[in-house]
C-alpha cells in the first residue's frame, strides 16, 4: 500500500499516521513506538459515554462548551475541558453554569458531543478560590523577555535545569499523561514527533514536553507511556514536575499556560507550545491545537537563518 503525506490534517490520528508513512525505510523500533502511542490514544469504533457536567463556559464562534465534568467510567478521571459540538443550536440556549448530561460521541480519532440535557439552571458560574492561581497578579512575560530557570525530573528521575540546554533552541510543550483527548496532550505528542524526526539531525533544536501533573506523572510513568516513542530521538525529552510544583507554576505563569485542579484530581487546562531562543528568551507562542508541525518547522528555520 503506498501512503502519501497531507500534513494538512496532521491532529487527526489516521492522517498522523499518513505523515509518518512518507518517511521511507523508517526503522522498526521506530515504528514500534509509533504504534504504542496509536495503542494508546487510538479509537477506530463509535462509542458513546453518558456524562454528567457542569457548564463553565460557552464559546458560540468555535461550537465549544467548557464542562467540568464527572468521572466517565473507563475513559478518563473528572476533569475541565472543552467539549465540540456538531451543531451549534445544542448551546445556544445553554448558560454557565447549567447543570447538563450529555452523550460524548468518541469515533475515529475524532470526538463531540449531542443530545445535551440542563437538568438545573445556573446563574453564572465562579470558580472556588482553590488551587486556582490564575485570578491573582498577572506574572506572564513578553515575547523577547528571558524566562527564569526551573527545576525538573528528566526521563530517569535525575534533577535537570532548563539552564542546561541554554545554547539551544528549544521547543517546550506542556502535557500530562492521563489526558485521553485526541485533539489535546495526545495531538501535541504526535506533533513533537514529527518535528524530533524533522530536527533529528540538528543539534541546536531540543524538544521538551513537561508534565504538570505534579501528583501523578513520575518519571517512571511518563517513561512507561512516552519512552519507545522519545528514545529514537536523542534531542526528544520528558520531563516531570513531580515534587517540583512551584517551578511548573512558575513556568507556567511566564508562559501564558493554565493549569488547575492537580491535587483535585480534575485537571482542566489550555494547551500552549512555545519556543526558547539560545538565551532562554520567549520568541515564539503557539495556542491551541491548530497549528501544524509544518508550522513550527518553517518558522524555527526561519528564525535559525536570522540567528546565524
Amino acid at each position: 500500500m503506498n501512503l502519501k503525506c497531507n500534513e494538512k490534517i496532521i491532529g487527526s490520528i489516521q492522517n498522523v499516521v499518513l505523515i509518518f508513512c512518507v518517511k521511507k525505510k523508517l526503522q522498526l523500533n521506530r515504528w514500534l513506538g509509533f504504534l504504542l502511542l496509536i495503542s494508546i490514544f487510538g479509537c477506530t469504533e463509535k462509542t458513546t459515554y453518558s456524562v454528567v457536567g457542569t457548564i463553565t463556559d460557552i464559546q458560540i464562534k468555535e461550537k465549544t462548551v467548557i464542562v467540568r465534568h464527572d468521572s466517565i467510567p473507563g475513559l478518563m478521571m473528572a476533569m475541565t475541558m472543552p467539549f465540540q459540538v456538531k451543531n451549534l443550536k445544542e448551546i445556544e440556549h445553554l448558560s454557565n453554569g447549567d447543570s447538563i448530561h450529555f452523550d460524548f460521541i468518541w469515533m475515529d480519532g475524532s470526538t463531540y458531543i449531542e443530545k445535551i440535557n440542563v437538568v438545573g439552571k445556573g446563574n453564572g458560574f465562579e470558580e472556588d478560590n482553590e488551587d486556582n492561581f490564575w485570578e491573582e497578579e498577572s506574572f506572564q512575560k513578553s515575547l523577547g523577555d528571558i524566562i527564569d530557570n526551573g527545576s525538573f525530573l528528566n526521563d530517569s528521575g535525575g534533577l535537570v535545569q532548563l539552564s542546561e540546554s541554554d545554547g539551544k533552541f528549544r521547543i517546550i510543550s506542556f502535557i500530562f499523561s492521563r489526558c485521553p483527548m485526541p485533539n489535546l496532550c495526545p495531538a501535541i505528542v504526535f506533533k513533537n514527533q514529527y518535528l524530533a524526526s524533522v530536527f533529528k539531525d540538528n543539534n541546536q533544536v531540543e524538544l521538551i514536553m513537561i508534565s504538570f501533573d505534579y501528583e501523578y506523572d513520575s518519571p517512571k510513568i511518563l517513561m512507561e507511556k512516552y519512552g519507545p516513542a522519545i528514545s529514537q530521538f536523542p534531542q526528544w525529552h520528558i520531563w516531570s514536575s513531580q515534587n517540583h510544583s512551584s517551578d511548573i507554576t512558575w513556568l507556567a505563569k511566564q508562559t501564558g499556560f493554565e493549569f488547575w485542579g492537580v491535587e483535585q484530581n480534575q485537571i482542566g487546562h489550555n494547551l500552549r507550545t512555545i519556543i526558547l531562543d539560545p538565551k532562554r528568551r520567549w520568541i515564539k507562542t503557539y495556542v491551541g491545537d491548530q497549528w501544524r508541525g509544518k508550522d513550527i518547522k518553517n518558522d524555527l528555520n526561519q528564525i535559525m537563518r536570522i540567528y546565524k
